[in-house]
C-alpha cells in the first residue's frame, strides 16, 4: 500500500508501484494552498501531478474527492484508510497496552 499525501509524491509513487505490481496507490488530497507553496514543482505540474495521482487512485482507493483541510477530523479523514489496512491485515484492531497481560486459552 502506498499512501500519497502530496502531488509531488506521485513519481515515486508510480515508480513504485511498477516495481511493486500489487501495491494499491492511495492519494489524500492536501489543502491546495499548502500544495502550491511546494518549492520543487510549478502550480501547473503540481495541478498535473494531482490529476494523475486522482485518476491513478479512483474508486476506494482516492481517500477525497475534495482538499481535506485543517480543521478536519484526523479520525473522519483517515478512516477508510484504517478498514483497508485491517483488511490486509496490516494493523490489528485490537489495540496494544504494554502493561496488560495475555492469557492463553
Amino acid at each position: 500500500m502506498i499512501v500519497l499525501y502530496h502531488p509531488g509524491q506521485y513519481p515515486l509513487a508510480r515508480a513504485l508501484c511498477a516495481r511493486y505490481e500489487r501495491a494499491e496507490l492511495w492519494y489524500l488530497r492536501g489543502d491546495p494552498a499548502a500544495v502550491v507553496a511546494s518549492l520543487s514543482y510549478s502550480r501547473e505540474e503540481l495541478l498535473e501531478l494531482d490529476q494523475l495521482a486522482s485518476e491513478r487512485t479512483t474508486g476506494p482507493h482516492l481517500l477525497s474527492t475534495e482538499a481535506i483541510s485543517a480543521e478536519a477530523d484526523p479520525d473522519d479523514v483517515n478512516e477508510p484508510l484504517r478498514v483497508r489496512l485491517r483488511e490486509l491485515e496490516i494493523i490489528s484492531p485490537r489495540p496494544f497496552v504494554p502493561w496488560a497481560r495475555v492469557q492463553a486459552h
